[in-house]
């Protein structure tokens, strides 16, 4: 959920390689390459309160993407068994 949906839709477009599609007015979605599908929409009430997980093959090629896009990396951590990477979407920036 977001506070402004079309404020927030260009960032995800740009996190996700692609444009979304709109099948409603209040929806944004976008297919994943491997299967699946993300879809945000407009909530103020319900924003922020959310989290989404993707996997990717090559963390560190993801990484120098997403720093190279301007998206902002939280932080990261690592263990034996997984790496993982915290963005946060700037939709709460964007009221």
């Amino acid at each position: 959920a977001l506070h402004n949906l079309d404020k927030a839709v260009p960032w995800y477009d740009r996190l996700l390689g692609a444009p979304g599609q709109r099948p409603v007015k209040e929806v944004s979605e976008w297919r994943l390459p491997r299967g699946g599908c993300l879809q945000v929409f407009q909530d103020p009430k319900r924003a922020g309160h959310s989290s989404i997980t993707l996997v990717v093959s090559d963390m560190d090629q993801q990484l120098d993407q997403l720093k190279s896009l301007d998206i902002k990396l939280g932080p990261t951590t690592t263990s034996e068994s997984v790496r993982t990477a915290i963005v946060h979407d700037p939709d709460k920036l964007a009221r």
